[in-house]
């Protein structure tokens, strides 16, 4: 499951930046853009879609503590302005 929301968040953010940075320096090509990354999207979205509750619970609780833990060494070693 965090697999595939990883896939399908990278997909999307393809699809983010090539809108608002078309001129960026690009180390990659995506064939078909934009239809690849859509599919992808629509792909990973079906397949996790198809998972049991339980999957989703524990994809939730893990997001979760992810935020908490990123936020709390954010927090801890924030730069005091100078």
């Amino acid at each position: 499951m965090g697999t595939l929301f990883a896939f399908g968040m990278v997909a999307l953010s393809v699809l983010i930046l090539r809108r608002r940075e078309p001129d960026a320096p690009r180390p990659f090509r995506v064939p078909f853009s934009p239809w690849l990354p859509m599919l992808s999207i629509a792909a990973s979205g079906y397949l996790m879609w198809s998972l049991p509750l339980d999957t989703w619970t524990r994809l939730a609780v893990w997001l979760a503590l992810g935020v908490i833990f990123y936020v709390g060494l954010g927090v801890t070693r924030k730069r005091q302005p100078s």
